[in-house]
């Protein structure tokens, strides 16, 4: 899967970015988390993909990085 995504991974990476936004940069968390933002997600799932695509991760595999990636930081308290 070279550099290829299925429409999961967009996807998801879109309702993360919201949920980050509304929650990191919006909501009271904004100041006390300030790295918990959309640019650190999208350079966190950009990474996490090429890492996968680079030790030949089947396109699933990669889509699921993908996700995971993007919703990395929606845990933090």
């Amino acid at each position: 899967m070279q550099n290829q995504t299925l429409s999961a991974g967009p996807r998801a990476l879109k309702d993360a970015l919201r949920f980050i936004q509304e929650r990191f940069e919006e909501g009271p968390d904004a100041d006390r988390l300030a790295y918990h933002n959309r640019e650190h997600t999208k350079g966190v799932t950009r990474r996490a993909v090429k890492i996968a695509n680079a030790v030949g991760l089947s396109q699933r595999e990669c889509v699921l990085v993908e996700i995971a990636a993007a919703f990395h930081d929606t845990v933090q308290m």
